[in-house]
């Protein structure tokens, strides 16, 4: 009974100190058990307090063992390695019972940087970054393991930088312990706990705080060789399209290379290859001679916009240039043969649309395209001057009239000009750029069917078109000037005849022109173009009509004032005499035409309104001044009185 009484009571004894309870009422028991039958008591007091506190250290590693299973559980479920360091941090957090728990990662630089933070107040400490080798981070990654720190800002061991006391102390920290992350032998960060009151850390939480540190370093270097992965499966992935891509350039070119030899054997105008390069490498496309002449491609707005192809651009031996910042991205390729420039081949293409640059194998097509193009280009040359050659002699023949213009009459319809129609001769002489102005007049005449050709020597060109009812010698003549205007500056000045309209007329029209150009070139500084019609009293006296010429002269100066008589009842043409005849004296015409001196003044203001502001200038009142006489020749009339 007794022994079974003390036996009860040591088994009470050790149930509460296994579960960790209050031992003292136990312990008073089994102390009275004893006491009763007389054993002693000894050292159980103590005995029960060391064993209190080596089942106490047991429960606590079976707590972190347990709590380290379900971390190790958790980071199971989870992918993102960001996910994965915030659960480690709040396992540290949880785990040691730490106030604030922060993973310090190291850059290549040696700066430690805040990756996850756990329990901080401040925005400053969850952000912060550290110098390399400074705080608790630079301690423990340069000793390379734990360490605690029991008041951080008075340890002498810590190397303190301002701005990591500043955070440490707006977190009023204290005690900070922290565990080294490996990768391999290289140390890639800290794990640190941090309490806001003294506190001793022990063996267990140290372990503990280690085991972590381990799990954090496992999820970098998982997160790290996932990473690596997919950037490898991302590389083959790139590499598999840039095998394909580069297959299927090659076969484009392959096609666009069979194309462009086959234009070359078959011949085909520069026209067809814009085409070809529109359909292989999209854009728009411009092919220009060497002058700037539109040969294919366009539209002419296109060729507006372009700047003025320089000649460093497509010097010999040029290579494929590009320009174009804006809008547009263009590239012109030098069209070349033997050393001597013929054109360019230009490409727009706008810089909104996706690939609007070239890749080498476009590129290395739009340099074939020019090639082709100068091949074209130099067998259309040869075609040409031999037609011009045998259309100078026929015109040459037209000209000279007598046997030779009779038998040249079959030979200019057989190249589409009808010399039995209306047409006139043009005449022009150049000192620069001979051989772009007589192709320039050349492209002209065949523009509207008729033959040009160069004399001896070749700056002498002779043109003879058609000219319809629908339009006039002047602006015929004003259209071969633009024409070798756009070919070249410089243009040379052009001299035009009247209408001939039998094949016979032709010799005369040709002399016509002749004078008109020696006129023009000698006589009128500011005209760049000049006929009969448009000389004035110099072309009538040129013309070979006679008489008709010079009526009709007067009567194409004098026309507006004589038709505002005509249909007003006035008497104009009357007063504009005697005001010439009187040399311009307002008050001499007064009297002659017996009217006041303001009327006289009236009547010439009208007659400015009539025949332009610039009617009294020298050479304007000189042909008015002819015309009256010529009028009044043929009117059989003199001055009428007022």
């Amino acid at each position: 009974m007794c022994s079974g009484s003390l036996a009860g009571a040591i088994g009470r004894l050790l149930n509460a100190v296994e579960g960790l309870d209050d031992p003292g009422p136990a312990l008073d028991e089994a102390e009275r058990e004893l006491r009763r039958i007389g054993e002693p008591i000894g050292d159980l007091r103590q005995e029960v307090t060391e064993l209190t506190w080596k089942a106490a250290a047991r429960r606590d590693r079976e707590d972190g063992l347990r709590a380290l299973v379900r971390t190790s559980e958790q980071l199971l479920n989870v992918s993102a390695v960001d996910e994965l360091l915030d659960v480690i941090a709040r396992a540290a957090r949880e785990q040691l019972r730490c106030d604030v728990a922060h993973l310090n990662i190291l850059g290549e630089d040696g700066m430690a940087t805040t990756r996850t933070c756990v329990g901080a107040f401040t925005e400053a400490f969850r952000r912060q970054r550290t110098a390399s080798g400074s705080g608790i981070t630079g301690l423990v990654a340069t000793t390379r393991s734990a360490y605690v720190s029991e008041d951080y800002m008075v340890d002498p061991r810590i190397t303190h930088d301002p701005t990591g006391d500043d955070s440490v102390g707006a977190e009023r920290l204290r005690t900070l312990v922290g565990a080294p992350l490996f990768r391999g032998e290289t140390v890639i960060g800290v794990l640190v706990a941090s309490y806001r009151s003294p506190t001793t850390i022990s063996t267990e939480h140290l372990g503990t705080l280690n085991a972590l540190a381990s799990f954090a370093a496992l999820a970098l270097s998982g997160a790290q060789v996932r990473d690596e992965r997919e950037t490898a499966l991302a590389e083959l992935q790139h590499a598999n399209v840039v095998v394909r891509d580069n297959n299927d350039l090659l076969e484009w070119s392959s096609a666009a290379h069979d194309r462009m030899m086959r234009l070359l054997l078959e011949g085909a105008d520069v026209e067809s290859v814009a085409e070809a390069v529109c359909s292989l490498i999209g854009g728009s496309v411009l092919i220009r001679d060497a002058e700037g002449a539109i040969l294919a491609g366009g539209p002419e707005e296109l060729a507006a916009s372009l700047p003025r192809v320089e000649r460093e651009a497509s010097e010999p031996g040029g290579r494929l240039r590009r320009w174009g910042e804006g809008d547009t991205r263009c590239w012109l390729a030098p069209v070349v043969a033997s050393g001597e420039v013929l054109g360019s081949l230009v490409l727009v293409r706008p810089a909104r649309e996706p690939g609007a640059d070239l890749n080498p194998l476009e590129e290395r097509t739009l340099e074939r395209a020019a090639m082709v193009c100068a091949l074209r280009i130099l067998l259309d040359r040869s075609i040409f001057e031999g037609e011009l050659r045998v259309a100078g002699e026929v015109v040459d023949d037209l000209v000279a009239g007598g046997e030779r213009g009779a038998r040249a009459v079959a030979r200019a319809g057989r190249f589409g000009l009808d010399v039995r129609t209306p047409c006139v001769v043009l005449r022009a002489e150049s000192t620069a750029n001979a051989a772009g102005f007589l192709r320039a007049a050349q492209r002209f005449a065949r523009r509207l069917g008729g033959l040009a050709g160069a004399g001896r020597p070749v700056h002498q060109l002779t043109v003879v078109v058609p000219c319809p009812e629908s339009t006039s010698p002047e602006a015929v003549a004003e259209s071969l000037w633009t024409a070798l205007a756009e070919a070249g500056p410089e243009a040379p000045r052009v001299g035009g005849s009247t209408v001939a309209s039998s094949p016979d007329g032709l010799v005369a029209a040709y002399a016509e022109a002749s004078d008109c150009l020696t006129a023009v070139q000698r006589l009128a500084a500011r005209r760049r173009w000049g006929t009969p019609g448009s000389l004035g009293f110099i072309g009538s006296l040129l013309s070979t009509n006679g008489g008709s010429s010079l009526s009709a002269y007067a009567g194409s100066v004098l026309e507006p004032v004589l038709d505002y008589d005509a249909r007003r009842g006035t008497v104009l043409v009357a007063t504009l005499e005697a005001y010439l005849d009187s040399g311009r004296s307002l008050q001499q015409a007064a009297v002659m035409l017996n009217v006041h001196r303001n009327t006289v003044q009236q009547r010439l203001e009208r007659v400015g309104w009539l025949l332009g502001t610039d009617w009294q200038d020298v050479d304007r009142v000189l042909e008015i001044h002819l015309a009256l006489r010529l009028h009044r020749v043929r009117a059989g009339t003199g001055p009428a009185p007022g």
